[in-house]
């Protein structure tokens, strides 16, 4: 009953998170009339590559059992369920789906993914202390990032390394010939996300550089470890706009651009999910993403 009650305290907030989203970029569609047309089919060709990718790094893991194609299917859908639902709901999907079609029992499901997440955890910490070895040297001065910042980074990243020295002596089906295949991917992953910031930066005709952009990919990419509502709808925008700021670019204007990827973002799950199942019914292949599965996570 408490479950119930927080989850639909989370999902009234996402609602009302969305409704302001959708009522401030309507208040500034002078400024969104100028973004092109090639650059939003550039952001979702964009979305589609990150869930590639990201797929990729994820069949690795799970070996021969689920093809990464099936795999692209399932992360789009159930990361388009923890949009509008409470408790990571999309996950409790993904378990649901891989369980009942390829017999992959909760316990391994739940390892397995909890060591993905560290994997891309240490991904995004290793690159974004990487980059700022160099914050320095560069001439950026800012009150925040200091080298005891960088030094709690770095403190993190030997952690996980650890970690995972660890795990891949205890894990059958993580070895570190897999470990860095997944790392790769993971990683071509977050080059999508930096691309998409790229796109942003010169559809509103915003001067920095490419070391700037890096910086602000990787910021976003470690703050989004931390979830709150579905989604992550609020502190997401929050986090986007704090660091834009940091590297001067006009707070209205970062609070128009991480508004717009909110919504490019749901329409890309969202859309991607309706035409992925309604051609699974058509083609009666409704074993993997059926709306019983759906039920289930939903209760």
């Amino acid at each position: 009953m408490k479950n119930k009650f927080v989850g639909s305290i989370q999902n009234i907030l996402f609602m009302i998170g969305f409704a302001f989203i959708c009522f401030f970029l309507f208040q500034n569609k002078a400024q969104i009339a100028e973004v092109s047309t090639l650059t939003y089919v550039g952001l979702l060709v964009n979305y589609f590559l990150f869930y590639i990718f990201l797929s990729l790094g994820q069949r690795l893991l799970f070996a021969n059992k689920i093809t990464a194609t099936v795999l692209l299917d399932v992360n789009i859908l159930s990361n388009f369920l923890n949009l509008i639902l409470p408790f990571k709901s999309g996950v409790l999907y993904k378990a649901t789906v891989l369980k009942r079609n390829f017999g992959v029992g909760y316990k391994d499901f739940t390892i397995k993914m909890f060591s993905l997440s560290l994997i891309s955890l240490f991904v995004v910490l290793f690159f974004l202390v990487s980059l700022l070895l160099f914050w320095n040297h560069l001439g950026h001065e800012n009150q925040l990032i200091t080298d005891y910042f960088v030094l709690v980074i770095a403190g993190f990243v030997a952690l996980l390394s650890i970690i995972f020295y660890l795990m891949v002596k205890k894990m059958k089906d993580l070895n570190l010939s897999t470990f860095i295949r997944i790392s790769l991917f993971y990683s071509l992953s977050a080059f999508t996300y930096m691309a998409k910031f790229m796109i942003y930066m010169q559809a509103f005709n915003i001067s920095i550089s490419l070391y700037e952009i890096s910086l602000i990919t990787f910021f976003v990419l470690a703050s989004g470890f931390i979830s709150l509502l579905p989604g992550n709808i609020g502190l997401r925008e929050f986090s986007l706009v704090t660091i834009l700021a940091l590297f001067n670019v006009n707070t209205e204007l970062a609070i128009v651009i991480a508004f717009l990827d909110r919504v490019v973002q749901i329409l890309f799950l969202g859309g991607f999910s309706v035409v992925s199942l309604s051609i699974k019914k058509y083609k009666k292949e409704t074993s993997l993403f059926s709306i019983q599965d759906i039920n289930e996570v939903i209760k």
